[in-house]
């Protein structure tokens, strides 16, 4: 009796805790912009951090592109651009888990 009940409590156990799909968190590509302000938007969602530093490779790649005069750092994940003007724009990617929220320092969801 005793085993069935303690059988019984494994099972029950084994149902509430939570599977490797929910725990597992997703990982958000943001973009810090610096220029004469500083602005923080979300790019992009994975599933991964390896995904989500893919997709920063590929903003930077997209940047090299369209303004070959980009300042690329893959290394930093960090694009500068220089206006005609002479002003300058640096815009950082970062991944981070989908909990953290940069744009307020020390806050998470």
């Amino acid at each position: 009796m005793i085993a069935a009940i303690f059988a019984a409590l494994i099972v029950l156990f084994l149902m509430a805790a939570p599977r490797d799909s929910e725990a597992a968190c997703a990982w958000v590509l943001w973009s810090k912009e610096v220029a004469s302000t500083i602005r923080w938007s979300i790019e992009r969602a994975a599933s991964t951090e390896a995904e989500c530093k893919t997709e920063g490779h590929k903003a930077l790649v997209f940047w090299t592109r369209y303004q070959p005069v980009a300042r690329i750092d893959a290394d930093d994940l960090s694009v500068s651009l220089t206006a005609d003007s002479g002003s300058t724009v640096s815009i950082y990617y970062r991944c981070l888990p989908d909990t953290i929220d940069p744009r307020e320092k020390g806050t998470t969801r």
